[in-house]
């Protein structure tokens, strides 16, 4: 059951939700759920990066962008539904948490996350997790935005950045508007920007999650520099289906 709606941007909203009978929600950093909704008299399911904490197992919340048609594909069928439909007190089916795309329950020394666009959805996990538990983990968060208004769960990150003394924030425009007021990175990661950011990169377990295009440019600037790809995880994120969930495994929210 749908408990709170946030407008983090002008086309992002945080949906959280409660289970219905109640029950804590129990899954890992950085996993996903798969909604079944039925839109249009039809059944459709598609998975969603849980945006939330699991030290914070009350409540379960994930971030939808709102996805306009291009000439490369259509209007994203299910984000926009949730943006233009779901409302506080709405119920919906969400599977069992998936996926392997988690620093939990040992995270290293030193992390770098790595995050473009909505792909920052299940880096916000593991770091509201890592903040939570208190976690001896040094991590450096880096996220790419067009624009300053397009960044999503800016004030948090920010004050996460300047009350841990282990998070280190770093945010880059891709498409900065002349005479804007941004004074932080501009472009795409590329290995200058990098050594900035995070100098002994060589030594943390990287977690990249964004478009292809910006996890392809990641992973190939990493194995460029001669990173050990054994400590390199990225997450699919996009309009790729995930498969169906298993029968007995829906739960009412």
């Amino acid at each position: 059951r749908c408990v709170r709606i946030v407008n983090e941007t002008a086309d992002v909203k945080s949906f959280t939700f409660v289970a219905d009978p109640p029950v804590k929600f129990n899954y890992l950093p950085g996993q996903f759920v798969t909604l079944d909704l039925e839109i249009n008299g039809e059944s459709v399911l598609r998975s969603y990066s849980i945006s939330s904490a699991p030290s914070r197992p009350n409540t379960l919340e994930i971030t939808v962008k709102c996805v306009a048609a291009t000439a490369e594909q259509p209007a994203g069928l299910v984000s926009n539904w949730l943006h233009d439909n779901l409302k506080l007190g709405s119920q919906i089916k969400l599977s069992a948490p998936m996926g392997k795309f988690t620093c939990a329950p040992k995270p290293p020394a030193k992390l770098l996350l790595l995050s473009a666009g909505s792909g920052i959805t299940p880096m916000m996990s593991m770091a509201r997790w890592l903040a939570d538990t208190a976690a001896d983990t040094d991590i450096i968060f880096f996220h790419s935005a067009r624009s300053p208004q397009e960044i999503i769960f800016r004030q948090e990150l920010e004050l996460m950045s300047a009350r841990l003394p282990n998070f280190h924030l770093a945010i880059s425009m891709t498409q900065t508007v002349s005479g804007s007021a941004w004074a932080g990175f501009t472009g795409r990661l590329a290995e200058p920007m990098l050594r900035c950011i995070a100098p002994d990169f060589l030594e943390r377990s990287v977690y990249v999650c964004g478009s292809e295009g910006f996890m392809q440019a990641s992973k190939s600037l990493l194995e460029t520099l001669s990173f050990p790809m054994q400590n390199y995880a990225q997450e699919s994120f996009g309009a790729a289906p995930k498969p169906k969930p298993p029968a007995d495994s829906p739960a009412q929210s």
